[in-house]
């Protein structure tokens, strides 16, 4: 959605993706509906004055990230051009703020909606750099419900063993691939 966003406002984007089958729901939706080639994520090169927008990972990773990926997560940090995760640095979890085998070092997150917990609490904190909350529309009253099923689920049932050891954790998910962009001279508007 966002490198389609770019593309329409006159930005020269190049997406990298995984393969078509590693995705579902709303990201297939948004793979199907771009108007841009999307590259392999094997074949990412990463250009001079270049911001690379991450959206690799959601919050929702819980398990180490390892071979292709994790050198890529590395070649990204390695770059070091102007990154920009979505929600939250890949490799970040979102609900305890621990770095799952490595992570991207952003300089700024865009958080969507608010900030989570993995954005307070470290290590999680040093990798998102400047944190922007970004409005997506979801009624501010939500806040409340939502600080309080993320508290129940942050205890991971100690605190309350009785009520909630048989609840499903937000971060059992396998992991929820996206994408991410590169898009090219976009640093001198940012």
């Amino acid at each position: 959605i966002l490198a389609e966003y770019l593309r329409k406002k006159g930005y020269e984007v190049d997406v990298f993706c995984l393969q078509k089958k590693y995705y579902k729901g709303d990201a297939l939706k948004a793979l199907n509906q771009l108007q841009i080639k999307s590259k392999s994520i094997l074949d990412l090169k990463i250009k001079k004055k270049s911001v690379v927008i991450d959206c690799l990972f959601g919050t929702g990773i819980s398990r180490k990230i390892s071979g292709f990926l994790r050198k890529t997560i590395f070649k990204i940090n390695k770059s070091k051009q102007k990154t920009i995760s979505i929600d939250i640095p890949s490799g970040v979890h979102g609900d305890t703020g621990k770095v799952c085998g490595c992570a991207i070092k952003a300089n700024e997150t865009l958080a969507l909606h608010a900030k989570k917990i993995g954005h307070t609490l470290y290590p999680g904190k040093t990798y998102c750099g400047k944190i922007i909350v970004v409005d997506i529309g979801i009624s501010k009253k939500f806040n409340n419900y939502l600080i309080g099923i993320s508290f129940l689920f942050f205890c991971s049932g100690t605190i309350f063993s009785q009520p909630f050891n048989n609840r499903p954790s937000l971060s059992s998910a396998p992991f929820t691939f996206t994408s991410f962009a590169i898009v090219k001279d976009l640093e001198n508007d940012l």
